[in-house]
């Protein structure tokens, strides 16, 4: 935790723990602003609880916590969101900033499988989109979808270069991974590149291969064994 006069910083990280009773839940922590009456307006980079409870995402701020630091209440709140977003919306996002160099058609769904086979039939199934949004604006991106072998692919992780280093790409995965629960997967996999590989190590994920070109570079493939 790191803290100067007018901004309390806490380090992005995850939990598991119970919560309403018997429900084990998914705790992502990420951040939220405060503008707070405090004598004059400081902005406070707090806690907020990123909960899935049985498929259903929502947002818990802090706001006791944060009061309670600052001997304060929050005057306005603004809060990132994860939503569900459109493929024509992530299209030119993947298109621009992910695969700029790609030469390949890039589609909903993609047919590689965790064992380096081509299966047609994974186009079959239906993606779910994600889109990180601050100020109505999307910097962050995933997806997933079901694959013909059994498992879960998250394919498509970015976010914005001015907002890294804040656990949008960890909870961005975390999202793909409830997304899998629900739809009732017990493996996700994926084929990030190399320079992306600490989110995914951080999210939980293990690599499954070794370090490889491909088309939009340096890529491995990794898993994550989800349990209920």
């Amino acid at each position: 935790m790191q803290k100067t006069s007018h901004l309390l910083c806490f380090q992005s990280t995850h939990y598991r723990m119970n919560f309403l009773g018997n429900i084990d839940s998914l705790i992502q922590i990420s951040s939220i602003h405060f503008e707070l009456n405090h004598g004059q307006l400081n902005t406070l980079h707090a806690n907020l609880l990123y909960i899935v409870c049985c498929g259903i995402v929502s947002y818990y701020p802090l706001y006791n916590y944060a009061a309670k630091i600052l001997k304060s209440q929050p005057k306005r709140i603004s809060i990132n969101m994860i939503c569900q977003i459109t493929f024509e919306q992530i299209l030119p996002i993947w298109r621009e900033q992910l695969w700029p160099n790609r030469v390949s058609k890039i589609e909903t769904n993609s047919a590689m499988t965790l064992d380096k086979t081509i299966d047609m039939n994974n186009m079959l199934t239906i993606s779910t989109f994600f889109g990180w949004k601050e100020n109505n604006l999307i910097v962050g991106v995933n997806s997933g979808h079901a694959c013909n072998d059994g498992s879960y692919r998250s394919r498509g992780l970015w976010v914005d270069p001015n907002y890294r280093k804040r656990g949008i790409g960890i909870a961005l995965l975390l999202a793909c991974v409830e997304q899998a629960k629900k739809e009732k997967f017990n493996l996700i996999w994926s084929y990030p590149k190399k320079e992306s590989w600490g989110t995914y190590k951080n999210a939980g994920f293990s690599l499954h291969s070794n370090w490889e070109p491909s088309e939009t570079g340096i890529n491995a493939y990794c898993k994550l064994l989800i349990t209920n």
